[in-house]
Protein backbone atom coordinates (compact mmCIF):
# COMPACT_ATOMS: atom_id res chain seq x y z
CA UNK A 1 0.00 0.00 0.00
CA UNK A 2 3.02 2.50 0.73
CA UNK A 3 4.27 1.40 -2.71
CA UNK A 4 1.05 1.94 -4.06
CA UNK A 5 1.28 5.40 -2.35
CA UNK A 6 -1.88 4.98 0.17
CA UNK A 7 0.49 5.27 2.96
CA UNK A 8 -1.83 7.59 4.80
CA UNK A 9 -4.73 5.01 4.38
CA UNK A 10 -2.36 2.32 6.02
CA UNK A 11 -1.51 4.78 8.60
CA UNK A 12 -4.68 6.09 9.95
CA UNK A 13 -6.33 2.29 9.84
CA UNK A 14 -3.36 1.52 12.07
CA UNK A 15 -4.35 4.17 14.44
CA UNK A 16 -7.99 3.44 14.47
CA UNK A 17 -7.50 -0.54 15.22
CA UNK A 18 -4.76 0.14 17.59
CA UNK A 19 -7.46 2.73 19.67
CA UNK A 20 -10.16 0.52 19.29
CA UNK A 21 -8.16 -2.45 20.76
CA UNK A 22 -6.68 -0.79 23.51
CA UNK A 23 -10.24 0.32 24.14
CA UNK A 24 -11.20 -3.08 25.01
CA UNK A 25 -7.98 -3.91 26.60
CA UNK A 26 -9.04 -1.01 28.88
CA UNK A 27 -12.27 -2.57 29.97
CA UNK A 28 -11.09 -5.57 30.99
CA UNK A 29 -8.60 -4.00 33.12
CA UNK A 30 -11.23 -1.78 34.63
CA UNK A 31 -13.69 -4.66 34.80
CA UNK A 32 -10.90 -7.09 36.92
CA UNK A 33 -11.23 -6.01 40.85
CA UNK A 34 -9.30 -4.04 43.45
CA UNK A 35 -7.32 -7.51 43.98
CA UNK A 36 -6.48 -8.31 40.55
CA UNK A 37 -6.16 -4.54 39.21
CA UNK A 38 -2.26 -4.11 38.99
CA UNK A 39 -1.87 -7.94 37.76
CA UNK A 40 -3.90 -7.20 34.74
CA UNK A 41 -2.98 -3.81 34.57
CA UNK A 42 0.73 -5.31 34.00
CA UNK A 43 0.00 -8.27 32.13
CA UNK A 44 -2.52 -6.87 29.76
CA UNK A 45 0.56 -3.87 29.09
CA UNK A 46 3.49 -6.77 28.06
CA UNK A 47 0.28 -7.95 25.83
CA UNK A 48 0.34 -4.91 24.49
CA UNK A 49 4.37 -4.53 23.96
CA UNK A 50 4.82 -7.74 22.75
CA UNK A 51 1.66 -7.08 19.81
CA UNK A 52 3.82 -3.75 18.78
CA UNK A 53 6.70 -5.06 18.11
CA UNK A 54 4.69 -7.80 15.80
CA UNK A 55 2.77 -4.60 14.37
CA UNK A 56 6.56 -2.89 14.00
CA UNK A 57 7.82 -6.11 12.10
CA UNK A 58 4.98 -6.58 9.90
CA UNK A 59 4.91 -2.66 8.89
CA UNK A 60 8.37 -2.16 8.98
CA UNK A 61 8.84 -1.13 5.33
CA UNK A 62 5.88 1.83 6.26
CA UNK A 63 7.87 2.78 9.28
CA UNK A 64 10.84 3.20 7.68
CA UNK A 65 9.68 5.73 4.46
CA UNK A 66 6.28 6.49 4.84
CA UNK A 67 5.96 7.54 8.43
CA UNK A 68 10.01 8.85 8.26
CA UNK A 69 9.00 11.19 5.34
CA UNK A 70 5.64 12.41 6.36
CA UNK A 71 5.24 15.12 8.49
CA UNK A 72 3.14 14.73 12.21
CA UNK A 73 3.46 11.30 11.73
CA UNK A 74 4.35 8.73 14.18
CA UNK A 75 6.01 5.25 14.75
CA UNK A 76 4.19 2.44 15.57
CA UNK A 77 6.03 2.21 19.12
CA UNK A 78 4.77 6.19 19.67
CA UNK A 79 1.05 5.50 18.67
CA UNK A 80 0.86 2.34 20.30
CA UNK A 81 1.91 4.55 23.63
CA UNK A 82 0.14 7.42 22.78
CA UNK A 83 -3.26 5.15 22.20
CA UNK A 84 -2.56 3.04 25.98
CA UNK A 85 -2.14 6.75 27.85
CA UNK A 86 -5.44 8.09 25.88
CA UNK A 87 -7.61 4.79 26.60
CA UNK A 88 -6.02 3.44 29.59
CA UNK A 89 -4.32 5.39 31.62
CA UNK A 90 -6.75 8.25 30.99
CA UNK A 91 -9.66 5.73 31.12
CA UNK A 92 -11.98 7.32 33.90
CA UNK A 93 -11.59 4.20 35.86
CA UNK A 94 -7.99 4.05 35.49
CA UNK A 95 -7.05 7.74 36.00
CA UNK A 96 -7.84 7.78 40.10
CA UNK A 97 -7.78 4.23 41.05
CA UNK A 98 -3.99 3.63 39.36
CA UNK A 99 -1.97 6.57 41.52
CA UNK A 100 -3.89 5.82 44.97
CA UNK A 101 -3.36 2.16 45.12
CA UNK A 102 0.26 2.56 44.04
CA UNK A 103 1.11 5.09 47.03
CA UNK A 104 -1.24 3.02 49.41
CA UNK A 105 0.81 -0.27 48.54
CA UNK A 106 3.75 1.57 49.27
CA UNK A 107 2.43 2.72 52.62
CA UNK A 108 1.12 -0.70 53.15
CA UNK A 109 5.23 -2.02 52.89
CA UNK A 110 6.22 0.83 55.28
CA UNK A 111 3.69 -0.59 57.37
CA UNK A 112 5.43 -4.06 57.68
CA UNK A 113 3.30 -5.64 55.18
CA UNK A 114 4.59 -7.79 52.12
CA UNK A 115 3.69 -6.47 48.91
CA UNK A 116 4.67 -7.97 45.37
CA UNK A 117 7.38 -5.76 44.72
CA UNK A 118 7.88 -6.99 41.50
CA UNK A 119 4.64 -6.46 40.38
CA UNK A 120 4.57 -3.13 41.68
CA UNK A 121 7.96 -2.44 40.40
CA UNK A 122 6.81 -3.33 36.88
CA UNK A 123 3.74 -0.44 36.88
CA UNK A 124 5.50 1.80 37.93
CA UNK A 125 8.37 1.34 34.96
CA UNK A 126 5.63 1.08 32.62
CA UNK A 127 4.69 4.72 33.69
CA UNK A 128 8.41 5.88 33.52
CA UNK A 129 8.21 4.32 29.96
CA UNK A 130 5.30 6.07 29.19
CA UNK A 131 6.82 9.41 29.78
CA UNK A 132 7.91 11.54 32.47
CA UNK A 133 4.53 14.00 32.70
CA UNK A 134 2.47 10.27 33.15
CA UNK A 135 5.28 9.23 35.66
CA UNK A 136 4.37 12.39 37.35
CA UNK A 137 1.18 12.89 37.35
CA UNK A 138 0.29 9.54 38.30
CA UNK A 139 2.91 8.56 41.01
CA UNK A 140 5.52 10.87 41.68
CA UNK A 141 3.74 13.72 42.66
CA UNK A 142 1.12 12.01 44.81
CA UNK A 143 3.71 9.24 46.37
CA UNK A 144 6.05 12.10 47.26
CA UNK A 145 3.16 13.99 49.11
CA UNK A 146 1.69 10.83 50.69
CA UNK A 147 5.55 9.88 51.64
CA UNK A 148 6.30 13.74 53.42
CA UNK A 149 3.06 13.54 55.57
CA UNK A 150 3.08 9.63 56.18
CA UNK A 151 6.65 10.61 57.98
CA UNK A 152 5.24 13.90 59.33
CA UNK A 153 2.81 12.37 61.02
CA UNK A 154 5.10 9.13 62.13
CA UNK A 155 7.98 11.64 63.56
CA UNK A 156 5.53 13.28 65.74
CA UNK A 157 4.33 10.72 67.45
CA UNK A 158 7.53 9.04 68.07
CA UNK A 159 9.35 12.21 69.40
CA UNK A 160 6.69 12.02 72.14
CA UNK A 161 6.96 8.69 73.18
CA UNK A 162 10.04 7.49 72.50
CA UNK A 163 13.94 7.95 74.09
CA UNK A 164 16.52 10.23 71.61
CA UNK A 165 18.69 6.93 71.16
CA UNK A 166 15.46 4.52 70.06
CA UNK A 167 14.29 7.83 68.04
CA UNK A 168 17.21 8.15 65.88
CA UNK A 169 17.73 4.30 66.21
CA UNK A 170 14.30 4.32 63.80
CA UNK A 171 15.29 7.45 62.23
CA UNK A 172 18.23 5.35 60.68
CA UNK A 173 16.18 2.30 60.21
CA UNK A 174 13.77 4.32 57.87
CA UNK A 175 16.45 5.68 55.70
CA UNK A 176 18.00 2.22 55.26
CA UNK A 177 14.41 0.49 54.03
CA UNK A 178 13.67 3.50 51.59
CA UNK A 179 17.32 3.08 49.94
CA UNK A 180 16.34 -0.51 50.09
CA UNK A 181 12.65 0.74 48.61
CA UNK A 182 14.48 2.33 45.90
CA UNK A 183 16.57 -0.42 44.85
CA UNK A 184 13.90 -2.76 44.73
CA UNK A 185 11.20 -1.49 42.92
CA UNK A 186 11.20 2.51 43.00
CA UNK A 187 12.61 5.77 40.62
CA UNK A 188 16.67 5.72 40.87
CA UNK A 189 16.16 9.03 40.51
CA UNK A 190 14.09 9.53 43.30
CA UNK A 191 16.40 8.45 45.86
CA UNK A 192 17.88 11.60 46.84
CA UNK A 193 14.33 13.56 47.10
CA UNK A 194 13.49 10.62 48.50
CA UNK A 195 16.00 10.31 51.39
CA UNK A 196 16.05 14.35 51.70
CA UNK A 197 12.35 13.92 52.32
CA UNK A 198 12.51 11.16 55.62
CA UNK A 199 15.91 13.02 56.68
CA UNK A 200 13.89 16.65 57.42
CA UNK A 201 10.84 15.22 58.92
CA UNK A 202 12.72 13.28 61.36
CA UNK A 203 15.37 14.73 62.10
CA UNK A 204 15.36 18.14 60.78
CA UNK A 205 12.51 19.44 61.98
CA UNK A 206 13.18 17.51 65.91
CA UNK A 207 16.94 18.71 66.24
CA UNK A 208 16.64 20.73 69.38
CA UNK A 209 14.44 18.23 70.66
CA UNK A 210 16.51 15.41 70.12
CA UNK A 211 19.52 17.25 71.40
CA UNK A 212 18.26 18.81 74.57
CA UNK A 213 16.05 15.78 75.21
CA UNK A 214 15.74 15.01 78.95
CA UNK A 215 17.71 12.41 80.19
CA UNK A 216 18.66 10.61 77.09
CA UNK A 217 19.92 13.86 74.58
CA UNK A 218 23.43 14.85 73.47
CA UNK A 219 24.42 15.44 77.02
CA UNK A 220 23.75 12.29 78.54
CA UNK A 221 25.33 10.40 75.59
CA UNK A 222 28.46 12.61 76.15
CA UNK A 223 28.24 11.79 79.64
CA UNK A 224 28.08 7.85 79.61
CA UNK A 225 30.29 7.72 76.91
CA UNK A 226 27.59 6.37 74.14
CA UNK A 227 29.82 6.29 71.29
CA UNK A 228 27.64 4.16 68.92
CA UNK A 229 24.55 6.33 69.95
CA UNK A 230 26.63 9.44 69.01
CA UNK A 231 27.99 8.33 65.99
CA UNK A 232 24.48 7.77 64.65
CA UNK A 233 23.33 11.30 66.17
CA UNK A 234 26.58 12.98 63.60
CA UNK A 235 26.00 10.70 61.00
CA UNK A 236 21.85 11.60 60.66
CA UNK A 237 22.61 15.52 61.86
CA UNK A 238 25.06 15.72 58.91
CA UNK A 239 22.19 15.21 56.75
CA UNK A 240 20.94 18.39 57.59
CA UNK A 241 22.01 22.23 56.32
CA UNK A 242 22.49 23.09 59.88
CA UNK A 243 23.13 19.79 61.88
CA UNK A 244 26.31 19.54 62.59
CA UNK A 245 26.21 22.87 64.28
CA UNK A 246 23.47 22.52 66.58
CA UNK A 247 25.38 19.30 67.98
CA UNK A 248 28.24 21.66 68.17
CA UNK A 249 26.69 24.19 69.62
CA UNK A 250 25.37 21.48 72.70
CA UNK A 251 28.41 20.10 72.82
CA UNK A 252 30.07 23.47 73.19
CA UNK A 253 28.68 24.48 75.82
CA UNK A 254 28.03 21.49 77.89
CA UNK A 255 32.46 21.16 77.56
CA UNK A 256 32.70 24.88 79.19
CA UNK A 257 30.04 24.41 82.03
CA UNK A 258 31.64 20.82 82.94
CA UNK A 259 35.04 22.43 82.71
CA UNK A 260 34.33 25.62 84.81
CA UNK A 261 32.91 23.09 87.29
CA UNK A 262 36.61 21.16 87.16
CA UNK A 263 38.23 24.51 86.97
CA UNK A 264 36.01 26.28 89.94
CA UNK A 265 36.55 23.32 92.51
CA UNK A 266 37.72 24.45 95.36
CA UNK A 267 38.92 20.60 96.05
CA UNK A 268 41.34 21.20 93.28
CA UNK A 269 43.65 22.91 95.78
CA UNK A 270 44.22 20.62 98.10
CA UNK A 271 45.01 18.10 95.34
CA UNK A 272 46.60 20.04 92.65
CA UNK A 273 47.83 16.95 90.93
CA UNK A 274 44.78 14.89 91.02
CA UNK A 275 43.12 18.16 89.20
CA UNK A 276 45.77 18.34 86.88
CA UNK A 277 45.21 14.63 85.66
CA UNK A 278 41.15 15.22 85.77
CA UNK A 279 41.73 18.08 83.01
CA UNK A 280 43.92 15.82 81.16
CA UNK A 281 41.50 12.86 81.71
CA UNK A 282 38.45 15.28 80.57
CA UNK A 283 40.31 16.28 77.48
CA UNK A 284 41.50 13.01 76.71
CA UNK A 285 37.50 11.82 76.46
CA UNK A 286 36.54 14.41 74.80
CA UNK A 287 39.32 13.51 72.49
CA UNK A 288 37.90 10.08 71.76
CA UNK A 289 34.83 11.07 71.31
CA UNK A 290 35.88 12.73 68.36
CA UNK A 291 37.96 10.73 66.59
CA UNK A 292 35.47 7.40 67.61
CA UNK A 293 32.18 9.19 66.79
CA UNK A 294 32.56 12.31 64.91
CA UNK A 295 35.13 10.77 62.91
CA UNK A 296 37.85 13.12 63.66
CA UNK A 297 35.32 15.84 62.42
CA UNK A 298 38.24 18.86 62.06
CA UNK A 299 35.09 21.52 62.92
CA UNK A 300 34.34 19.55 66.30
CA UNK A 301 38.37 19.45 67.11
CA UNK A 302 38.28 23.15 66.86
CA UNK A 303 34.92 23.35 68.96
CA UNK A 304 37.20 21.40 71.70
CA UNK A 305 39.99 23.12 71.08
CA UNK A 306 38.03 26.79 71.83
CA UNK A 307 36.06 25.26 74.81
CA UNK A 308 39.03 24.34 76.47
CA UNK A 309 40.60 27.69 75.65
CA UNK A 310 37.70 29.27 77.07
CA UNK A 311 37.34 27.59 80.87
CA UNK A 312 41.32 27.32 81.21
CA UNK A 313 41.80 31.33 80.62
CA UNK A 314 39.07 31.65 83.28
CA UNK A 315 41.35 31.95 85.99
CA UNK A 316 44.93 30.36 84.50
CA UNK A 317 47.00 32.22 86.19
CA UNK A 318 45.82 31.49 89.77
CA UNK A 319 45.11 27.73 88.86
CA UNK A 320 48.70 27.10 87.31
CA UNK A 321 50.67 29.26 89.70
CA UNK A 322 52.80 27.02 90.98
CA UNK A 323 51.38 26.46 94.85
CA UNK A 324 48.46 25.13 92.72
CA UNK A 325 49.48 23.50 89.44
CA UNK A 326 49.44 19.81 89.69
CA UNK A 327 51.94 20.32 86.50
CA UNK A 328 54.73 21.11 89.19
CA UNK A 329 54.45 17.74 90.50
CA UNK A 330 54.69 16.15 87.27
CA UNK A 331 57.73 17.94 86.45
CA UNK A 332 59.07 17.19 89.60
CA UNK A 333 58.01 13.25 89.12
CA UNK A 334 59.51 12.78 85.59
CA UNK A 335 55.87 12.05 84.78
CA UNK A 336 56.91 12.70 81.07
CA UNK A 337 53.72 10.91 79.75
CA UNK A 338 51.79 13.18 82.02
CA UNK A 339 53.59 16.18 80.93
CA UNK A 340 53.38 15.23 77.19
CA UNK A 341 49.55 14.76 77.63
CA UNK A 342 49.53 17.65 79.42
CA UNK A 343 51.73 19.60 76.69
CA UNK A 344 50.12 18.66 73.51
CA UNK A 345 46.34 20.47 75.91
CA UNK A 346 47.89 23.48 76.43
CA UNK A 347 49.31 23.93 73.03
CA UNK A 348 46.28 23.22 71.17
CA UNK A 349 44.95 26.58 73.14
CA UNK A 350 46.14 30.72 72.51
CA UNK A 351 48.77 31.55 75.65
CA UNK A 352 48.81 27.60 76.61
CA UNK A 353 51.85 27.11 76.05
CA UNK A 354 52.48 30.47 78.03
CA UNK A 355 51.45 28.89 81.18
CA UNK A 356 53.37 26.09 80.96
CA UNK A 357 55.98 27.61 80.13
CA UNK A 358 55.57 30.25 83.31
CA UNK A 359 54.98 27.03 85.64
CA UNK A 360 57.95 25.32 84.61
CA UNK A 361 60.35 28.28 84.95
CA UNK A 362 58.84 28.76 88.81
CA UNK A 363 59.81 25.39 89.22
CA UNK A 364 63.19 25.67 87.93
CA UNK A 365 63.87 28.76 90.41
CA UNK A 366 61.76 27.54 93.50
CA UNK A 367 63.89 23.88 93.32
CA UNK A 368 67.13 25.92 92.51
CA UNK A 369 66.52 28.56 94.63
CA UNK A 370 66.22 26.33 97.57
CA UNK A 371 69.81 24.83 96.46
CA UNK A 372 71.39 28.04 96.35
CA UNK A 373 69.96 28.97 99.87
CA UNK A 374 70.41 26.05 101.39
CA UNK A 375 73.24 26.72 104.33
CA UNK A 376 74.33 22.85 104.27
CA UNK A 377 75.73 23.57 100.35
CA UNK A 378 78.75 25.07 102.11
CA UNK A 379 79.17 21.33 104.48
CA UNK A 380 79.49 19.63 100.88
CA UNK A 381 80.17 22.01 98.03
CA UNK A 382 80.89 18.87 95.56
CA UNK A 383 77.74 17.56 96.20
CA UNK A 384 75.36 21.06 95.65
CA UNK A 385 77.20 21.63 92.07
CA UNK A 386 76.62 17.89 91.57
CA UNK A 387 72.78 18.90 92.09
CA UNK A 388 72.70 21.50 90.03
CA UNK A 389 73.70 19.48 87.58
CA UNK A 390 71.43 17.03 87.75
CA UNK A 391 69.02 19.79 88.11
CA UNK A 392 69.49 20.77 84.78
CA UNK A 393 69.77 17.47 83.05
CA UNK A 394 66.69 16.42 84.62
CA UNK A 395 64.99 19.58 82.48
CA UNK A 396 66.64 18.69 79.31
CA UNK A 397 65.38 15.55 79.65
CA UNK A 398 61.55 16.89 79.78
CA UNK A 399 62.01 19.33 76.69
CA UNK A 400 63.57 16.40 74.79
CA UNK A 401 60.83 14.18 75.35
CA UNK A 402 58.15 16.15 76.33
CA UNK A 403 58.42 19.51 74.57
CA UNK A 404 59.87 18.18 71.12
CA UNK A 405 63.02 20.14 71.66
CA UNK A 406 61.26 23.28 71.34
CA UNK A 407 63.46 26.24 71.55
CA UNK A 408 60.67 28.49 73.81
CA UNK A 409 61.40 25.68 76.75
CA UNK A 410 65.16 25.78 75.76
CA UNK A 411 65.28 29.58 76.22
CA UNK A 412 63.16 28.91 79.64
CA UNK A 413 65.51 26.61 81.02
CA UNK A 414 68.45 28.76 80.26
CA UNK A 415 66.78 31.71 81.54
CA UNK A 416 66.03 29.97 84.53
CA UNK A 417 68.92 28.84 85.82
CA UNK A 418 70.80 32.41 84.83
CA UNK A 419 67.96 33.32 87.64
CA UNK A 420 68.86 31.24 90.82
CA UNK A 421 72.61 30.91 89.82
CA UNK A 422 73.13 34.27 89.64
CA UNK A 423 70.94 35.22 93.18
CA UNK A 424 74.11 34.57 95.27
CA UNK A 425 76.85 33.45 92.79
CA UNK A 426 79.73 35.57 94.25
CA UNK A 427 79.28 33.66 97.38
CA UNK A 428 78.31 30.09 96.40
CA UNK A 429 81.17 30.12 93.58
CA UNK A 430 84.16 31.65 95.50
CA UNK A 431 86.89 29.31 96.59
CA UNK A 432 85.89 28.30 99.62
CA UNK A 433 82.02 26.53 98.72
CA UNK A 434 82.32 26.00 95.19
CA UNK A 435 81.95 22.47 94.04
CA UNK A 436 83.50 23.70 90.98
CA UNK A 437 86.98 23.97 92.64
CA UNK A 438 86.32 20.26 94.14
CA UNK A 439 86.21 19.14 90.56
CA UNK A 440 89.24 21.20 89.33
CA UNK A 441 91.27 19.72 92.21
CA UNK A 442 89.76 16.13 91.64
CA UNK A 443 90.69 15.87 87.64
CA UNK A 444 86.35 15.48 87.20
CA UNK A 445 86.57 16.33 83.44
CA UNK A 446 83.19 14.99 82.45
CA UNK A 447 81.22 16.93 85.01
CA UNK A 448 83.06 20.39 84.42
CA UNK A 449 81.89 19.75 80.99
CA UNK A 450 78.67 19.12 82.31
CA UNK A 451 78.83 22.04 84.19
CA UNK A 452 80.77 24.12 81.76
CA UNK A 453 77.96 23.67 79.44
CA UNK A 454 75.26 24.44 82.05
CA UNK A 455 76.84 27.68 82.83
CA UNK A 456 77.70 28.91 79.44
CA UNK A 457 73.78 29.10 78.61
CA UNK A 458 73.26 31.61 81.24
CA UNK A 459 73.73 35.52 81.65
CA UNK A 460 77.62 35.57 82.83
CA UNK A 461 77.58 31.96 83.59
CA UNK A 462 81.25 31.80 81.93
CA UNK A 463 82.75 34.62 84.23
CA UNK A 464 81.59 32.38 87.66
CA UNK A 465 83.61 29.31 86.10
CA UNK A 466 86.33 31.00 84.95
CA UNK A 467 86.77 33.25 88.22
CA UNK A 468 86.52 29.67 90.30
CA UNK A 469 89.09 28.46 88.19
CA UNK A 470 91.31 31.83 89.06
CA UNK A 471 90.72 32.01 92.49
CA UNK A 472 91.88 27.78 92.43
CA UNK A 473 94.91 28.38 90.53
CA UNK A 474 95.99 31.07 92.95
CA UNK A 475 95.15 29.90 96.01
CA UNK A 476 97.18 26.66 94.93
CA UNK A 477 99.38 29.13 94.02
CA UNK A 478 99.84 31.40 97.77
CA UNK A 479 99.98 27.96 99.46
CA UNK A 480 103.11 26.70 97.99
CA UNK A 481 104.71 30.97 98.00
CA UNK A 482 104.02 31.10 101.82
CA UNK A 483 105.48 27.62 102.44
CA UNK A 484 109.03 27.73 103.45
CA UNK A 485 110.03 24.62 102.10
CA UNK A 486 109.26 25.61 98.64
CA UNK A 487 112.35 28.32 99.04
CA UNK A 488 114.81 25.53 99.64
CA UNK A 489 114.15 23.79 96.41
CA UNK A 490 112.75 26.51 93.98
CA UNK A 491 113.23 24.31 90.76
CA UNK A 492 110.93 21.64 92.19
CA UNK A 493 108.64 24.44 92.57
CA UNK A 494 109.10 25.26 88.65
CA UNK A 495 108.14 21.83 87.95
CA UNK A 496 105.38 21.89 90.32
CA UNK A 497 103.81 24.82 88.13
CA UNK A 498 104.86 22.96 85.17
CA UNK A 499 102.53 19.73 86.34
CA UNK A 500 100.07 21.85 87.46
CA UNK A 501 99.43 24.03 83.94
CA UNK A 502 99.36 20.73 82.10
CA UNK A 503 96.35 19.77 84.77
CA UNK A 504 94.33 22.87 83.43
CA UNK A 505 95.52 22.81 80.08
CA UNK A 506 93.74 19.16 80.12
CA UNK A 507 90.87 20.46 81.86
CA UNK A 508 90.27 23.03 78.67
CA UNK A 509 90.58 21.18 76.78
CA UNK A 510 88.37 17.69 77.64
CA UNK A 511 85.90 19.82 79.57
CA UNK A 512 85.76 23.33 78.28
CA UNK A 513 86.29 22.56 74.72
CA UNK A 514 89.54 24.09 74.39
CA UNK A 515 87.88 27.70 74.82
CA UNK A 516 90.36 30.74 74.19
CA UNK A 517 88.76 32.69 77.17
CA UNK A 518 89.54 29.93 79.55
CA UNK A 519 93.28 29.27 78.04
CA UNK A 520 93.85 33.07 78.70
CA UNK A 521 92.64 32.85 82.28
CA UNK A 522 95.01 29.68 82.88
CA UNK A 523 97.90 32.30 81.45
CA UNK A 524 97.18 34.77 83.48
CA UNK A 525 96.45 33.11 86.91
CA UNK A 526 99.84 31.63 86.14
CA UNK A 527 101.46 34.45 85.45
CA UNK A 528 100.23 36.08 88.55
CA UNK A 529 101.38 32.97 90.80
CA UNK A 530 104.48 33.02 88.94
CA UNK A 531 105.23 37.07 89.47
CA UNK A 532 103.90 36.40 93.31
CA UNK A 533 106.88 33.43 93.66
CA UNK A 534 109.63 34.95 91.86
CA UNK A 535 109.11 38.14 93.89
CA UNK A 536 108.75 36.19 96.79
CA UNK A 537 111.99 34.30 95.96
CA UNK A 538 113.89 37.23 94.74
CA UNK A 539 113.06 38.83 98.33
CA UNK A 540 114.06 36.03 100.59
CA UNK A 541 117.20 36.12 98.84
CA UNK A 542 118.15 39.91 98.15
CA UNK A 543 116.71 40.31 102.29
CA UNK A 544 118.79 37.58 103.53
CA UNK A 545 121.98 39.53 105.67
CA UNK A 546 123.92 36.57 104.77
CA UNK A 547 124.06 37.92 101.15
CA UNK A 548 126.54 40.74 102.15
CA UNK A 549 129.40 37.89 103.21
CA UNK A 550 129.66 36.35 99.77
CA UNK A 551 127.99 38.79 97.56
CA UNK A 552 128.85 36.91 94.17
CA UNK A 553 126.97 34.02 95.51
CA UNK A 554 124.76 36.14 95.46
CA UNK A 555 124.33 37.19 91.93
CA UNK A 556 125.04 33.90 91.23
CA UNK A 557 122.09 32.37 93.03
CA UNK A 558 120.04 35.25 91.59
CA UNK A 559 121.02 33.90 87.94
CA UNK A 560 120.42 30.22 88.80
CA UNK A 561 116.88 31.40 89.92
CA UNK A 562 116.33 33.49 86.42
CA UNK A 563 117.70 30.07 84.62
CA UNK A 564 115.12 27.63 86.25
CA UNK A 565 112.03 30.25 85.54
CA UNK A 566 113.39 30.87 82.10
CA UNK A 567 113.06 26.95 81.40
CA UNK A 568 109.68 27.00 82.91
CA UNK A 569 108.54 29.30 80.55
CA UNK A 570 110.32 27.32 77.43
CA UNK A 571 109.02 24.06 79.18
CA UNK A 572 104.90 25.34 80.59
CA UNK A 573 104.53 28.30 78.17
CA UNK A 574 105.61 27.79 74.95
CA UNK A 575 108.16 30.57 75.53
CA UNK A 576 105.13 32.91 76.22
CA UNK A 577 105.95 36.61 75.77
CA UNK A 578 103.74 37.63 78.50
CA UNK A 579 105.37 35.59 81.00
CA UNK A 580 108.98 35.83 79.93
CA UNK A 581 107.91 39.59 80.32
CA UNK A 582 106.18 39.15 84.23
CA UNK A 583 109.74 37.06 84.51
CA UNK A 584 111.69 40.25 83.54
CA UNK A 585 109.40 42.29 85.65
CA UNK A 586 109.86 40.43 88.52
CA UNK A 587 113.39 39.96 88.67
Amino acid sequence: MVLLKDGDKLYFGIMTTLASEIRQISALIESAGDENFLEELNRKWMHHKVALGFVHDILLYMDRNFIKTTQGTKTIHEIGFSRWIDFVIGSKGIRDKLPITLVNLVLRERRGEVINTGLTGNIIKMLMDLGMPVYEKNFRKPFLADFEDFYGSESRELINSVDCRDYLMEAERRINEEWERVSDYLDPSCESKIISVVVKQMIENHMQTLVYMENSGLVNMLMDDKFEDLKRMYNLFSRTPSGLTVVKDAMTSFIQVTGEKLIMDPERLKYPEAFAQNLLDFKKKYDNVIAEAFNSDKLFQKVLNSAFEHFINLNAKYVFDLENSGLVPMFNGDKYVDLERMYNLFRSVPYGLVIVKDVMTSSIQYTGKQLIMNPKRLEDPEAFAQRLLDLKDKYEKVITRVFNSEEIFQNVLNSAFGYFINLNAESDFDLENSGLVCMFKGDKYVDLKILYNLFRSVPYGLVIVKDAMTSSIRATGKQLIMDPESLKDPEAFAQFLIDLKGKYDKVIEKAFNSDEIFQNVLNSAFEHVMTSFIRHTGKHLIMDPERLKDPVDLVQRLLDLKDKYDKAITLAFNNDMKFQNALNSAF
